[in-house]
């Protein structure tokens, strides 16, 4: 009896030690059944100018009213390439009748305005644009905007307050000017003079007090103006008093708080542009979604720092890049009761080149060995998509490394920051960034 117990033991023992094996290989997101599982719950696609190549989005997005489309780096242009054709393809096969951008809406007003009113676009004219839409790009996607949005299926929307103080009170006071009719009584001499004052500050809002209390205190009386004659044309008149209200949160929140030149090596006080930037990127949308356009379905480009969610899930994420206080634009709205139609889609890349200009221009580090980079970049793919929520790759719903910004990799589940991914094996430049 013992002496059959013996010959049971090296049984047992190989048992225990297969187990072992397949548990330890089914933790290894580097193996061969990693690969082939990421191959296999992957959409891989080529971006040879054909939107229709992106019909496996349909499945993932579906019911969705919200995508977010979140590039690592404004340098990243085939990240743009890819985005750009995403866009059409949502526009024309999944009715999106909304392209907003991470940019001011004087900004958006003005080269909306501009390609609507036009038949040739000059790269002047786009530069009034987010970056996506620089008319010298190789992935040129006004043509098809121009065309969208004077068939009236599109409407382009800014979320934040990117802009020149003086060139959007000026801008946005030739569009006051002639909703009210340029009446004396609210648009006096006082307010012209306060124009031309502005021009020398230009970027930097570096307003002394008593110019930036009289222009709050003008904008409080044209949106009073507005709020008065806006039953003739509600969404146009809330349409411009959300704009004034984006110069106010500029003046109020960047007014002597904010030194551009210092912005890197002022924690604190970067932290206080990123909370008003994020913050009034969300309340714009929720405004949008609940007022602007209450049916319609919605584009977002944002880079993917202010796109994440929970980023608090990202470790080592706050003692590098932001401050756990800051709530970034994807945490405010996962927030609202908007929470649950959102789909965000981050890029990320295993090599190539990333940058703005000649001198900027850098390598993209090797893949970090256990990341979703490196597993992509042992596949047969060149471009793919992958949904976080509906693959079958358990390993890849714990924890795995991804650098999805700072091009710097990070340890976190990333199917509670990102919806899903697009991967880019050769990432090229942007060499015509403005």
């Amino acid at each position: 009896m013992c002496h059959e117990k013996v010959k049971r033991l090296p049984i047992i023992f190989l048992i225990a030690l297969s187990l072992c094996y397949q548990n330890l290989k089914s933790q290894q997101p580097v193996s061969s059944v990693a690969v082939e599982c990421i191959e296999n719950n992957s959409f891989p696609f080529e971006t040879n100018g054909d939107p229709k190549k992106f019909n496996f989005l349909k499945s993932s997005i579906a019911n969705k009213r919200i995508v977010i489309l979140s590039e690592a780096d404004y340098g990243d242009g085939t990240s743009y390439q890819v985005m750009s054709q995403m866009m059409q393809f949502l526009i024309d096969s999944l009715g999106f009748r909304v392209l907003a951008f991470d940019n001011s809406n004087v900004d958006i007003n003005y080269f909306q305005n501009k390609i609507s009113q036009t038949d040739s676009v000059s790269t002047l004219d786009t530069y009034f644009g987010p970056n996506i839409l620089n008319a010298s790009y190789g992935f040129n996607i006004v043509p098809f905007l121009q065309t969208r949005i004077k068939e009236k299926k599109l409407e382009l929307f800014g979320l934040n307050f990117h802009m020149r103080l003086d060139s959007a009170v000026n801008d946005l006071f030739k569009e006051t000017c002639n909703f009210l009719q340029c009446d004396d009584n609210v648009v006096d001499k006082n307010f012209v003079s306060l124009l031309s004052n502005l021009k020398q500050f230009g970027y930097k809002a570096f307003l002394v007090d008593s110019y930036a209390m009289i222009l709050v205190e003008k904008i409080d009386l044209l949106i009073a103006a507005m709020n008065k004659t806006g039953s003739q044309n509600v969404k146009e008149a809330q349409s411009i008093i959300r704009q004034w209200t984006n110069v106010k949160y500029f003046v109020t929140w960047l007014n002597r708080r904010f030194n551009f030149a210092n912005e890197a090596e002022d924690v604190k006080v970067t932290a206080n542009y990123l909370a008003a930037r994020d913050s009034t990127m969300a309340e714009n949308l929720v405004w949008m979604l609940n007022f602007l356009y209450p049916r319609e379905k919605i584009i977002i480009n944002v880079s993917a720092y202010h796109a994440s969610r929970f980023c608090y899930k990202i470790e080592e994420f706050a003692e590098c890049c932001k401050p756990v206080e800051v709530k970034t634009f994807g945490e405010l709205m996962a927030g609202t009761p908007f929470k649950d139609d959102i789909y965000s889609i981050a890029f990320v890349s295993s090599g190539g080149f990333r940058g703005i200009e000649k001198d900027e221009i850098k390598k993209l580090p090797a893949p970090k060995r256990n990341s979703i980079e490196y597993v992509f970049s042992k596949t047969k793919f060149d471009y793919a998509f992958l949904d976080f929520k509906k693959n079958k790759c358990d390993w890849l719903n714990r924890g795995i490394f991804m650098a999805p910004f700072f091009d710097r990799y990070f340890l976190a589940n990333w199917s509670d920051i990102f919806s899903g991914i697009v991967y880019i094996r050769d990432m090229k430049p942007n060499y015509s960034f403005r």
